[in-house]
């Protein structure tokens, strides 16, 4: 990673295709913190990020327990119009769950126009790790289509609670 930092950092303009190069290097090397001041370098030279820059930066909060900076990530989200992308969604959804903060993730399945099965998934999976089971069988009642991986996930979270 350090001779593709060099090269990168070599570049006169580079772009988001650039940046996403570099964040799922780090990514793959559990780099996390390298990630999160990339982009800030990103945001703060205005390159604008695409779709698939947020879920990998997120990601690298969620590793890093950064919820602050997760929170600021969020806030380029939304300030980039992709608040209803469905994948950026799936990743908020994953990082606030993550760090305990159920009722954020579930504002942010809330704010979701087109939500698919991956969508309701990782919302009902996002309940169980907080703890709250009840809140992911009544979404899971509310499923419109349920698949094999939501039922393992429900079923796991019942063994998990002791509550089977």
């Amino acid at each position: 990673m350090r001779y593709g930092r060099c090269m990168f950092d070599q570049m006169l303009d580079p772009n988001d295709v650039t940046y996403n190069v570099m964040f799922k290097g780090y990514n793959n090397n559990g780099q996390y913190k390298d990630v999160v001041s990339l982009f800030g370098k990103m945001v703060e030279l205005d390159v604008k990020p695409s779709c698939y820059t947020f879920p990998m930066v997120l990601k690298s909060c969620g590793k890093l327990s950064a919820l602050r900076e997760g929170q600021q990530v969020h806030s380029v989200v939304t300030k980039n119009g992709f608040r209803t992308n469905p994948y950026v969604g799936n990743t908020l959804i994953e990082m606030y769950s993550g760090a305990g903060k159920c009722g954020k993730a579930y504002k942010v399945f809330d704010e979701m126009s087109l939500r698919n099965i991956v969508a309701w998934t990782t919302m009902i999976s996002g309940f169980i790790m907080c703890g709250q089971m009840v809140a992911a069988r009544r979404l899971f009642d509310l499923t419109p289509e349920k698949d094999v991986v939501l039922w393992n996930i429900l079923i796991s979270g019942y063994i998990e609670m002791g509550n089977m």
